[in-house]
């Protein structure tokens, strides 16, 4: 592996100004955005596609035997049978939906990736409504009885987007409704550090690069901060950034209820595990008050 001094003074030859690289591998600041949208990039989402559909594989999606376990678990949890909807946030290429069938509950699915949802109806052809939409501005017609956000999406979005998007919940959950979702806590433990390498292909882009990957911790909130500098042969470069908060159950606690959810359920992960202080997952089931419009 070579140096970080090393690659700079190399890209400096391919015409990079090392200055603004330089400027670029600096700590960014909280909720700092990509260079470039890449959720929904062709590529990367086919990627994702790949490991989301691997049943031994916990990269896009947890395991499918995990994935399994909390399918049953959430279907009596969330009530799931017939004249009940369930909208599943961030749904991927379907992998709950698909388990969640034989409840015949009314099931939408919803992702920012047009990838995601055409996998998805090709491989279950089944009576799901599916929306391809950035699921902080859901369609205002859009209800449900229950929703789901899983595999700690919540706390891998912007800080600033966290409260709203409860909010945006809540809105669009009948009385009485159910959230069910999870995050990682501050039981992980996580080093700042700097990895570079060259590729010939990988995960962000089919063609060579050399890629930086640097990991920073931001304390007040507690955020992990994985940047992805990605510089390719003629010089060019982007910066990819996704972060991931960890939060303390009283923290959460916080966060619902400050947008009109109620904790029901504590628990370490939705697999109905019971909630223990030292796990390294937490989740909960949260109700819309009956009272509310």
């Amino acid at each position: 592996m070579e140096s970080l001094n090393t690659v700079l003074s190399r890209l400096e030859a391919l015409g990079v100004k090392s200055e603004e690289l330089q400027k670029a591998l600096e700590r960014p600041t909280l909720d700092a955005a990509s260079t470039k949208p890449f959720w929904d990039d062709p590529y990367i989402a086919t990627q994702m596609m790949r490991f989301h559909l691997d049943p031994n594989v916990e990269a896009a999606s947890k395991r499918h035997a995990v994935i399994d376990a909390e399918c049953t678990f959430l279907a009596k949890a969330l009530n799931l049978k017939p004249g009940k909807t369930l909208i599943d946030l961030g749904c991927g290429p379907g992998l709950y939906l698909e388990r969640w069938l034989a409840t015949r509950a009314q099931l939408v699915g919803v992702d920012l990736s047009s990838v995601a949802v055409v996998t998805a109806k090709k491989r279950l052809n089944a009576p799901i409504t599916w929306i391809v939409a950035d699921y902080r501005q859901l369609p205002k017609t859009l209800k449900a009885d229950a929703m789901t956000l899983i595999y700690y999406d919540f706390t891998a979005l912007p800080v600033k987007d966290q409260v709203p998007l409860l909010k945006e919940i809540t809105d669009h959950l009948n009385p009485g409704g159910l959230i069910a979702l999870d995050v990682m806590t501050p039981q992980n433990t996580y080093k700042e550090s700097i990895r570079i390498a060259q590729r010939e292909s990988g995960f962000w882009s089919p063609k060579p690069h050399t890629e930086i990957h640097q990991v920073f911790i931001h304390t007040s909130p507690k955020v992990i901060i994985d940047q992805y500098t990605l510089i390719d042969p003629s010089g060019h470069w982007d910066t990819i950034r996704i972060q991931n908060r960890l939060l303390t159950q009283a923290e959460l606690e916080g966060m619902l209820k400050e947008a009109g959810l109620m904790p029901v359920t504590w628990l370490s992960d939705l697999s109905g595990n019971p909630y223990h202080p030292s796990s390294k997952t937490l989740a909960v089931i949260a109700q819309k008050n009956h009272s509310q419009p």
